[in-house]
This record gives structure tokens, sequence and C-alpha cells, in this order.
């Protein structure tokens, strides 16, 4: 083992020795601080697999890389989502660094032959231009999940970081020991991140399928809840209370194979509002953060239940974190980050995240609704005509919109402020 080891540090070496410097990034032109803690984004190793129809081990190794990673505290790790809108596009590393506002930046590639796979990776030090740890793999498909084990520790390794003990376990998790499964989950993955009807579907009957080949899968068993709750609260089904039910059954069995999923507990959390629990459902949200700080949708959810519970000031700060670790976040940050603003009394920061998600958002149910939001926004600004337009848009959208529809779809804790919300659409010409 120690000869081994000493051969593999050799070649990484000499490897990072022939391998060019690229250009600098530069501190001015970073679009965001950079973070006091190391900071890297993993970017979508490429696929140059001429049978990658049957296993894109290229995207499920991101994946795997960015959600190892994710779990260090002492990381700065960009989101899956924003690392892969460079996905197949020819990109230096200097302008992602600048466009991510990180210093570190991961890239590499995946080649497979019948049984065999050829994997290359390289760190990059974007300031310096110079490569940290560079590297390339000839192994067997099955050692796929070992290899990814020892690139994360290479990482770990060239950055100086120190894992804890939890985190070690945490890191070096093996979800699933099935090639097949994990190529399922993480096609539907792809699926899922695309946020429509259709492919929340085609997303669930693939972690279905996973669980079908592994049924100890906890990983699959928590993302067909969460597209459970997705169809619930985007009304994508007939009987969104059904869905809602599915979603608690099934969380509640992953968590019962695997209790240290973070994402578990953000599900747990927005299953809690809807029985009216709402600290049970802040302190799951926190939990969820605690066990992965750098997971930018939970920190976007724990906003969202801090707003939705009364304390919308703390619920903009984790939109803003969230925002921070993924800076091409979804259109639904904006929507809730909006409503944070309004309950809080920023009015004006309101109206801007508002109109930022209708300039973004779909042509749905959640785009009249925001657009009540704003109408709302605006009216308490005294801007009455406009937001008379924006009621006349959401009836467009839903024409037998009502007040009392509106308020049944809120999961506010503050009554009071929903009645005042609910007598401002009123004033402005919804429906009672």
């Amino acid at each position: 083992l120690v000869v081994l080891a000493a051969v593999a540090g050799t070649g990484a070496w000499w490897w990072s020795q022939r391998t060019p410097a690229v250009a600098q990034a530069s501190l001015d032109r970073m679009a965001f601080p950079l973070p006091k803690k190391p900071s890297i984004a993993v970017l979508p190793f490429d696929n140059l697999s001429a049978e990658s129809g049957k296993l894109n081990i290229a995207d499920g190794l991101t994946e795997d890389l960015i959600t190892g990673l994710s779990q260090v505290s002492s990381l700065f790790v960009i989101a899956r989502n924003s690392a892969f809108v460079y996905r197949g596009k020819p990109v230096k590393i200097q302008q992602v660094a600048e466009e991510l506002g990180v210093r570190f930046v991961l890239e590499g590639s995946v080649q497979r032959s019948a049984d065999k796979v050829r994997i290359t990776a390289q760190l990059i030090d974007a300031l310096s231009g110079h490569h940290m740890w560079a590297e390339r793999y000839d192994r067997s498909i099955q050692d796929l999940f070992a290899l990814q084990d020892e690139i994360t520790n290479q990482i770990v390794t060239a950055l100086r970081v120190q894992l804890t003990e939890g985190e070690e376990t945490q890191v070096h998790r093996r979800h699933t020991r099935s090639l097949e499964a994990w190529n399922l989950y993480n096609r539907g993955v792809e699926k899922f991140y695309r946020f429509s009807k259709v492919e929340n579907a085609e997303a669930r009957a693939m972690f279905q399928q996973a669980i079908e080949i592994d049924r100890a899968y906890a990983l699959a068993y928590a993302l067909v809840a969460w597209t459970h709750w997705i169809d619930a609260i985007n009304f994508w089904v007939d009987r969104p209370d059904l869905a809602l039910e599915d979603a608690e059954f099934l969380a509640d069995k992953a968590i019962a194979l695997d209790d240290t999923l973070p994402d578990l507990y953000a599900l747990r959390g927005v299953l809690k509002l809807n029985h009216g629990e709402f600290d049970a459902a802040v302190a799951l949200a926190r939990k969820a953060v605690a066990l992965n700080p750098n997971h930018a949708t939970n920190n976007a959810l724990l906003g969202f239940i801090l707003q939705v519970t009364g304390n919308p000031e703390a619920g903009i700060v984790q939109f803003k974190t969230a925002m921070r670790l993924s800076p091409y976040y979804p259109a639904w940050y904006l929507e809730n980050l909006g409503y944070a603003y309004l309950m809080a009394d920023h009015f004006e920061e309101a109206e801007d995240a508002f109109k930022q998600f209708l300039d973004r958002g779909p042509g749905n149910d959640r785009r009249a609704f925001v657009s009540l939001a704003l109408a709302q926004t605006l009216g308490i600004m005294g801007k009455d005509d406009e937001a008379k337009r924006y009621i006349a848009a959401a009836l467009e959208i839903i024409p037998d919109l009502t007040a009392t529809k509106w308020t049944r779809r809120s999961l506010t804790k503050d009554r009071r402020w929903l009645d005042r919300a609910t007598a401002q659409l009123t004033r402005l010409g919804l429906p009672k």
C-alpha cells in the first residue's frame, strides 16, 4: 500500500508539472467577495465515453463529488445547479472562478470502455493559475465508488482541510453499492432539477426503479418523497393532500433507513407546516442546514420556513446565503425572498424580487400568485394603478381566482398579516 501510494503521488506530481498554468482570475473581477474559507466549484466532468447512453458516469461522479465536499464545514462549495450551468460549454477556469466567486476549480473527464474507466481530474488555484493537484486513473468500473473517495481525499488534502470524525463518515458514505441503481438515481436527478410537471413524474419513475434494484437506497426514497411534495405545492395533481401523505410516508421510510440525510430533515420541516407545527418545522430545517451548511436548497427552505413562521428578517439572511452558494439560483428563491421582504416591510426590495421572478418564472399558477403578491406590495406603496394591472394579469392565468382561494394556499403563521393582505387585494379588485 505504501508503494502504491508513493507511485500514485509521484504520478500526480509528474502530471501537474507537465500541465500548463491557466490565466489568473482577478479579485477585482469577482462577482462576489471570496469566502474566508477555501472555496471551490466542481465543474461537470466531460463525458468522453462512446457508450454514454448506458451509464453517464460523468454526471454521477460530479454529483457525488459535490455532495461529498458540501458536507465539509470548513469548505465553501458551489451548489450542483450552478456548477451544472457550465456542462458542455467551453469555459475558462478564470471565467468560472470570477463568475461564481471561488478560488479553486476542479475539472476532469471520464472515458469508459467496456468494464474499464479512465478518469482525469485536476484542481486549479484560479488566483495563481497553477494546478494544485492533477491525476489520471485507469480502473475497473467496479472500482468507481472507491475512486470517488480517493479523488475526494486528494482534494481535501490539497486544500489542507481537516475533516471532523462525523464529516469523514458522511463524505465517504455510500448510499448504494449498485451501479445500476446509482445510474438511475442520477438520471432522475437530472430531470428532477428541471422543475416541470412531466419531468418531475419522469424523475420519480427513475427513483422508483432505483429502489426496486436496491430496497435500502434511502436517498432514492427521499427524492421520491420530494417529487410528491413538489406535485402538491404546484397543484400538478388532482389531490395535493394525498401527494403530501405520500411524501410524509416515504420521508419516514427513508429516515428509518438513514437518519443522516440532510434533505430529509428539510422535507420533514416543510411538511410540518401543513400541520401547523411551526416550531418543529424550524427545528428540522435548522438541523438540515447544520448537517450540510453548503446545501443551497436547504438554506433556501430554511429561509422559506422562517418567513412563513413569522421571522422574515432571518429568512432573508438564509435566502441570501442560498443565493451565494448557488449564484444561478432557481426562480422560486426570488418568489419566496419577495414574500420575506414583503412581510418584513421592505417593500421596494419585495417589488424588485417579485418582478425578477415574473421575468424568469413560467406561466403557471405560481406566476398568478406572485402577481397578487406584487399587487399587494404596490398597493401598500400607493401604486394602485400598477397594482390593478397585476391583479388583472393573475386573473388571466386563473380566471376563477379569489381572495379566499389565495388565503387557503398560504402557509403563513401570522393570520393577522394574512387578513390585512386579503383586504388589500380585495380593495384592488380581486374577487372575495
